[in-house]
């Protein structure tokens, strides 16, 4: 993980490590160990700086496409998108966390509970809560750092040839 953290540091906008109340919350919601250890370093980053817009993220006096979030801003997806009562996926989403904001009411979450820890989510906010809408893009947090690392920006999740390993 560390390698990463650098390059992010070198490259994009980072944030200062989490408290060890922060991360204590977080593993006691079962989150995963290499997310655990990403934020025990920096508290969420900002990536790919661009020239300015109004919807953009804003740190360091730059303009910034995506978002890591800080684990204080981690709240079940049922927190924070509005999701049908009724939907077969309402509750196993209360172990759905958005671990990236990508500037447009949309996320990428990760699966906190057990049955498929860690996997990473492609959260479409007009489709949340439907059964097969939700592309999993990655099998681990570890995973979808390198691949944001590595899209110049480009959300690769979207791509014509991305391989996904299934939906949820």
């Amino acid at each position: 993980m560390q390698d990463r953290i650098e390059r992010l540091r070198r490259d994009h906008h980072t944030l200062p490590a989490a408290d060890a109340h922060s991360v204590a919350v977080a593993r006691e919601r079962g989150m995963p160990d290499d997310l655990l250890a990403f934020h025990e370093e920096c508290d969420g980053a900002f990536l790919f700086e661009q020239s300015a817009n109004s919807w953009d993220f804003q740190a360091d006096e730059r303009s910034w496409k995506w978002r890591l979030l800080p684990l204080d801003e981690m709240r079940p997806l049922t927190e924070i998108l509005w999701i049908e009562e009724d939907s077969p996926l309402r509750s196993e989403m209360n172990s759905w966390y958005p671990v990236l904001d990508v500037c447009d009411g949309n996320y990428l979450a990760i699966d906190a509970g057990t049955a498929h820890r860690g996997q990473c989510l492609d959260i479409f906010h007009e489709t949340a809560g439907l059964a097969g809408e939700h592309r999993i893009i990655a099998t681990s947090f570890r995973e979808l750092l390198d691949r944001l690392l590595d899209s110049g920006g480009a959300p690769f999740w979207l791509e014509s040839g991305f391989d996904s390993p299934g939906y949820r």
